[in-house]
């Protein structure tokens, strides 16, 4: 999944069958971020978003890539 920020702010988001066991993130867009941005899911113990934190310019694309065995993570926003 890829998206574009086209205004300053910060953004939360989260994995829908997993948000209860802590898999959420948050997009800080302002004029220091990255362009284009790579968001993993599910690094490691499967179950998490790498970086959790990220960081984009406005009008920049982010892009979740399913880093784990598990097929069902979700991306979808707060």
């Amino acid at each position: 999944m890829s998206f574009t920020f086209a205004n300053a702010g910060t953004f939360g988001y989260h994995c829908i069958p997993h948000r209860n066991m802590g898999m959420t993130g948050t997009v800080q867009v302002d004029a220091n971020g990255a362009d284009p941005l790579v968001v993993q899911i599910g690094p490691g113990n499967g179950f998490a978003f790498s970086p959790v934190s990220a960081h984009i310019r406005p009008g920049g694309c982010a892009r979740w890539v399913n880093a784990s065995n598990l097929t069902v993570h979700t991306v979808t926003s707060d």
